[in-house]
């Protein structure tokens, strides 16, 4: 009978701790209540407080972590026209004409020996010397380049291509 016993007091222990286990849940004290409406309604007479200091992040100076080791600067790729531009000198060329673009300035055609055809623009890079199309007017085009006399120095060199009358061609 004590055998018995045992296990029926374990069930009923069982039973009475899910019963209290499953009542409402304690409420707060009656004491919390008031004294929170008394914080609220107290007013601040003390110095203001100063708003969180808000972060901001600077990359400034900083490495970029998920640019890969031994990779220096991207360089700008020149167009494949813009390529053979610069390896053939500017005296190879030949202005065949002159056009007025939609923004108003000028733009200028040339061929090379081969006959192959370029738009000029102004400001572009032309010939191995670096020369740069500084005006491009109704019969030519004044290209500059910074070349090497035989003494070693640099000497500004003004080149202009005049355009080719119908009759010359």
């Amino acid at each position: 009978m004590a055998s018995g016993l045992v296990p029926a007091l374990a069930a009923a222990l069982v039973v009475a701790l899910a019963l209290t286990g499953c009542g409402k849940p304690a409420s707060k004290p009656a004491t919390a209540a008031p004294q929170a409406a008394k914080a609220q309604a107290k007013p601040k007479t003390g110095p203001a407080e100063a708003p969180a200091a808000v972060y901001a992040y600077s990359s400034e100076g900083k490495v970029d972590p998920f640019r890969p080791f031994g990779v220096g600067p991207v360089a700008k790729q020149a167009k494949p026209h813009e390529a053979s531009l610069r390896q053939m000198d500017v005296g190879q060329f030949k202005l065949v004409g002159i056009a007025q673009s939609a923004d108003g300035g000028r733009v200028a055609l040339v061929q090379d020996g081969t006959g192959r055809g370029y738009i000029l623009t102004q400001g572009m890079t032309i010939g191995p010397s670096g020369g740069v199309v500084r005006e491009i007017s109704q019969d030519g085009v004044s290209v500059e380049e910074r070349v090497r006399d035989y003494a070693g120095r640099l000497q500004t060199r003004k080149v202009v291509l005049k355009l080719v009358q119908a009759e010359e061609q």
